[in-house]
């Protein structure tokens, strides 16, 4: 009895400490001040645990919907992503991107945005006019997006589409982690009681 509570214990550990390596993803609302310009349910995707406070991680993947009046005749999917760690510059020598996001807003660097304002992000979308967005901070909840429809030319506009009221989503449980604190309940219940039930006999 006391091997199996063992293993059932090494188990439910093994199954509460597996999430904390995997990934973490933070789903955003971002929209433009004038509505031309929204990014619906972007998701940023992290190599592992992002939930410090002020804490900065890698951006390993990036899912969403963008609506351009300026560029797109209808909402459109993002299709890829520009991966990388470090400063580094698009292939076309367009955009800089360090793929490095703080979900709290907290990391002084960042100034209040979830992504920093040096690098950023950088992602296309498919449609009948394809789309290389560049996606950074701009402080105080504010983003900046700038894109290019031909992989030659920038939509700057300026300063490019100020992007406000950020929507952060929080992270559901992880299954695994649900699983595993239900397998541990289960096994300090068998470890209290078991003892008594050996005892009982059941008669049919």
């Amino acid at each position: 009895m006391r091997y199996r509570l063992t293993a059932l214990f090494s188990l439910v550990t093994a199954l509460i400490l597996t999430p904390a390596a995997q990934a973490d993803s933070f789903t955003y609302d971002l929209q433009s001040s004038d509505n031309t310009v929204t990014l619906l349910a972007l998701t940023f995707t992290t190599a592992g645990s992002c939930s410090g406070a002020g804490q900065v991680c890698n951006i390993t993947g990036i899912t969403g919907t963008l609506t351009d009046t300026n560029f797109l005749s209808a909402p459109e999917s993002i299709t890829s992503f520009v991966s990388g760690t470090g400063l580094n510059v698009t292939s076309d020598g367009l955009f800089l991107y360090d793929n490095l996001i703080n979900p709290d807003g907290t990391n002084a660097d960042f100034g209040g945005s979830v992504l920093d304002g040096i690098g950023g992000v950088v992602f296309d979308v498919g449609g009948a006019t394809p789309l290389e967005v560049s996606l950074s901070g701009g402080g105080a909840g504010t983003y900046f997006l700038n894109e290019s429809p031909d992989g030659v030319n920038v939509n700057y506009g300026g300063l490019g589409e100020e992007l406000q009221d950020v929507t952060p989503v929080v992270p559901e449980p992880s299954p695994l982690l649900l699983m595993g604190t239900g397998l541990l309940m289960l096994a300090l219940a068998g470890k209290k009681f078991g003892p008594k039930l050996q005892g009982v006999k059941v008669s049919l």
